[in-house]
């Protein structure tokens, strides 16, 4: 009989059993020479729906009945305890893949789920504050005996809930958070800056200091005033305040409830309903801010440039559209072979009406350049035409101009977070 080429699989089928004790097999033949201590791998080659398995250990195929649950694919870790008459591998302990941690893969863990776009919440504010809505729904209760429903019969007494009471301002009447509310919603409406106002170099680096991207180091500068236009103080008052007021409105069908006025009633379900709505917005604009700061932490960029990424909310037509903006700066070499300080600045939009594009400017010295990539060839053109325009601007200002174009094209988006979560997921589980 001719014999197996070398390195072969043998296909002799050896019973044994596995349990979470480990793996017994009979001594035999077949099996190599194995010394206590050593760790041997085996792969699952196929499950049986009645619990029989088949490994492949070394080059032998073990035909062995499991009560581990196993799949497909498994790799087993096996510590020989025994080889006298009967073999015993233990089950060694498989060290898991260590997760990725850090500021900012925490603040992914915990805020990618949760985060949402701006634009739901900065159109609602705008509705409330220009519209009628919470006006009318605040002006019904002003009327309402606050103190003798404070605690509301029927609220929640639970230990969070508990909690939040004695985190929030306990002793301030309700009336004057609802005052709050209305306020609150009304000066974030105002700090949305217009589209307008970001043509100017000061409305620019306003809408930029106000991003909420830097919320933090202000507070930390000495004697420095709470931030009132901030974007991300304004969104951790309105997380803060809408839980507390929810906590103290009167439930439905409590005796609380009941003692109100009809109407009083209707604004009082209107107003929770409401305040639900804009809490889940709030928290998913928050979430993703934070998202946005990871971004920006140390460590974060790939690349060794120094650089920020934001996005920064305006209003353009009464309706909320967020601008995507990434600043770079590094260092460049001129053709005379000196260092240069180069900065790049991408800009995203997304407009209904002209729809995506992106403008994208590199300047190098005294030269800059800018790119126009849009999706539409009507917006593309559009640019073109204003090129001309464009070139004259920056040559009066005193800027040597290099390369102006408009073209079709899409371009990645600058904020994206998919790329950050890959690092997250274990595609060995």
């Amino acid at each position: 009989m001719q014999s197996a080429p070398k390195g072969s699989m043998n296909q002799t089928r050896i019973q044994g059993n596995l349990s979470p004790a480990g793996l017994l097999l009979s001594r035999g033949p077949q099996l190599p020479h194995w010394s206590v201590g050593q760790v041997v791998t085996a792969k699952v080659m196929a499950v049986d729906p009645g619990g029989e398995v088949t490994l492949r250990l070394f080059n032998q195929t073990l035909r062995v009945h499991s009560e581990v649950p196993l799949k497909t694919g498994d790799e087993l870790k096996l510590l020989v305890k025994q080889v006298e008459s009967d073999i015993l591998l233990e089950l060694a302990p498989v060290r898991s893949k260590p997760t990725p941690s850090g500021p900012v893969n925490d603040a992914l863990r915990q805020n990618l789920p949760q985060q949402r776009p701006y634009q739901p919440l900065i159109n609602h504010l705008l509705q409330l504050a220009e519209g009628k809505q919470l006006t009318q729904l605040l002006k019904a209760l002003e009327a309402v005996d606050w103190p003798r429903l404070t605690p509301a019969a029927g609220s929640t007494t639970t230990p969070a809930a508990a909690t939040q009471r004695a985190l929030a301002d306990s002793d301030v009447p309700v009336a004057e958070q609802l005052q709050r509310l209305g306020k609150l919603v009304r000066q974030m409406a105002q700090a949305v800056p217009q589209s307008r106002e970001l043509g100017t170099p000061l409305g620019l680096r306003q809408a930029v200091a106000q991003s909420g991207l830097w919320m933090e180091a202000k507070i930390a500068l000495p004697n420095s005033p709470a931030p009132s236009l901030d974007l991300k103080a304004n969104l951790l008052r309105l997380n803060q305040l809408i839980p507390q007021l929810l906590e103290r409105l009167p439930l439905p069908r409590s005796q609380a409830m009941q003692s109100l006025s009809p109407a009083q009633q209707q604004a009082v379900t209107q107003l929770r309903n409401l305040l639900v709505t804009l809490l889940s917005e709030a928290e998913g604009a928050l979430a993703r801010l934070k998202l946005v700061q990871a971004q920006n932490s140390p460590g974060a960029s790939t690349t060794p440039d120094t650089q920020w990424v934001l996005e920064i909310p305006i209003r353009h037509a009464d309706q909320a559209e967020v601008i995507q903006l990434q600043i770079r700066r590094d260092k460049e070499q001129s053709p005379q072979k000196e260092e240069q300080e180069s900065w790049s600045i991408n800009l995203a939009f997304e407009n209904p009406q002209h729809g995506p594009f992106h403008i994208m400017v590199h300047l190098l010295g005294n030269t800059i350049s800018a790119n126009i990539y849009a999706e539409r060839e009507a917006t593309a053109e559009r640019f073109r035409l204003q090129l001309g325009d464009l070139q004259q601007r920056l040559e009066a200002i005193g800027l040597d101009t290099g390369q102006l174009g408009s073209r079709v094209g899409r371009l990645p988006a600058i904020v994206e977070f998919g790329k950050s979560m890959a690092s997250l997921i274990d595609t060995s589980a």
